[in-house]
């Protein structure tokens, strides 16, 4: 991984210190970076329905996302960073595929934290990385990440986190949340859309209120049954350099809280774009939800249908429990 933490900056995660209320005005670059086929291969294998997948000519957003990860970490490890690594989660995740990226490509990486904003469950941020090309902006990716934590009572707390609905969160890289799978109470999540790429921002997206429908709605159009394997967790960590122990192993998992290993966020929704293997546009934008965590081993369906009939190309899809249907994963895809 470009620029991925050390052993002593994650050991550093686990000393409590005082921190500043604000977050440090850093941009953290890894430069000239290419892609390693092997790398690319690896990853196609373990997120990827099929075995005999060819390796894509243009990176997958989900996989510019991976490339990112390292300065991400070594963003959320910096001293001055507000908001301890342990306790962060992962709650929403947007890629914007500006143009195809071809996998030759060097790319220029960047990674900022933006919008620390109060939240009825504690704080919320964005970490924004973005990959270019001979100064071509060419890729964006927005992780919004939750810290849950005591807050001022619901008529002292701030208007516009009052009436947020609750939403079950789903665990990502380094951070662990504090229930079981079996009984975890739903964590709220505020998705602001990022601005898109000429700096404008975008006002909602191409069906508002379309993945909170999808938790609910069937997805007729299209479905594919997952039997994700106990391995999982340390496959996918492997390849993307996020040993989090909640997605390794039952006894690691069970030092955070979980009964069983839960399958990283970020391979539920590269597994769901990867089943949607010619239905995807060149240039595109995702926009999804982590609600309930997938144990591992377990079994899932991914559906899928037309987001609307305005938006040529458009799709929603969910990634559902197999056995009561409860949603892992909610996503929108659109071209751009």
């Amino acid at each position: 991984m470009p620029l991925a933490p050390s052993a002593r900056q994650l050991a550093g995660a686990l000393v409590p210190r005082r921190r500043s209320g604000s977050l440090p005005d850093r941009v953290v670059e890894a430069r000239g970076v290419r892609v390693d086929p092997a790398h690319l291969d690896a990853w196609v294998r373990v997120c990827g329905s099929r075995p005999d997948a060819p390796v894509p000519g243009t990176l997958p957003g989900a996989f510019c996302h991976v490339l990112a990860s390292g300065a991400s970490m070594r963003l959320l490890l910096d001293p001055a960073f507000p908001l301890p690594l342990l306790g962060m989660v992962h709650v929403a995740q947007r890629l914007e595929v500006l143009r195809p990226v071809d996998a030759r490509e060097p790319l220029d990486l960047a990674v900022t934290a933006r919008d620390l904003r109060p939240h009825r469950r504690g704080r919320q941020l964005d970490v924004v990385a973005t990959a270019s090309v001979a100064g071509e902006l060419v890729w964006r990716g927005t992780s919004t990440y939750l810290h849950r934590e005591a807050v001022p009572p619901r008529d002292e707390a701030s208007p516009s986190d009052a009436g947020t609905p609750a939403r079950p969160t789903q665990a990502e890289p380094g951070k662990s949340m504090p229930d079981r799978e079996s009984r975890a109470r739903p964590a709220d999540t505020e998705v602001r859309t990022p601005p898109d790429a000429t700096g404008g921002e975008r006002r909602g997206s191409a069906a508002a209120g379309a993945l909170g429908d999808a938790r609910r709605a069937p997805l007729p159009d299209g479905s594919v049954r997952w039997t994700v394997p106990a391995g999982t967790g340390r496959a996918y960590a492997a390849v993307s350099g996020d040993p989090n122990p909640i997605h390794l192993s039952r006894p690691t998992a069970r030092l955070l809280g979980f009964r069983r290993p839960i399958a990283h966020g970020m391979w539920t929704l590269a597994h769901a774009l990867l089943d949607l293997e010619g239905r995807v546009p060149a240039a595109h934008d995702v926009s999804a939800r982590f609600l309930r965590p997938l144990s591992l081993p377990g079994r899932a369906v991914h559906g899928w249908r037309p987001l609307d009939e305005r938006t040529d190309g458009a799709l929603l899809l969910a990634v559902r429990r197999e056995r009561d249907g409860e949603p892992h994963l909610v996503a929108e895809v659109t071209p751009r």
